[in-house]
């Protein structure tokens, strides 16, 4: 695989076939998917981040710092499978480990039926666990011992 997936699709059709024309309309599909989505995410992420700023100037700042850093990442020639890896590892970590133990220490809701120390300590220890593999996971992806790595 390439590291642009677009250089990826139909590298081995040949030209005049009906391959080729099916390689052009997942191309064309994938830049219309892009183009129509991105947006969304970008509205979302502008949101969550910029959430106190009203003025358009900086909107129209923290909209251009987004897709400003999106397209810098996006032109790196770094492999798919790095990028997976550490998306991977990051998003994993913290879905299942480190955003359920942080939300847990923070609203410290008391349960009858287990005892509030063992609970903070659950918590505690679901949070070093998250975050053992999180840096873990990010070292083993950069220095390619990972599977896919570099």
């Amino acid at each position: 695989t390439e590291p642009n997936i677009l250089d990826s699709l139909g590298g081995a059709a040949a030209p005049g076939t009906t391959v080729e024309v099916l390689v052009r309309l997942a191309r064309g599909a994938l830049a219309a998917q892009l183009s129509l989505a991105l947006p969304m995410r970008f509205f979302v992420a502008r949101r969550t981040v910029g959430a106190g700023v009203s003025s358009l100037f900086g909107r129209v700042l923290l909209s251009a710092s987004l897709v400003g850093s999106a397209t810098f990442l996006a032109v790196l020639p770094l492999s798919l499978a790095l990028v997976l890896g550490v998306t991977s590892s990051v998003c994993a970590s913290m879905i299942i480990y480190i955003l359920p133990a942080l939300v847990d220490l923070k609203f410290r809701v008391d349960d009858p039926l287990i005892p509030r120390s063992l609970r903070l300590a659950g918590s505690a220890v679901s949070l070093l666990v998250g975050l053992f593999v999180m840096i873990g996971g990010l070292a083993g992806n950069f220095l390619g011992i990972a599977v896919g790595g570099r």
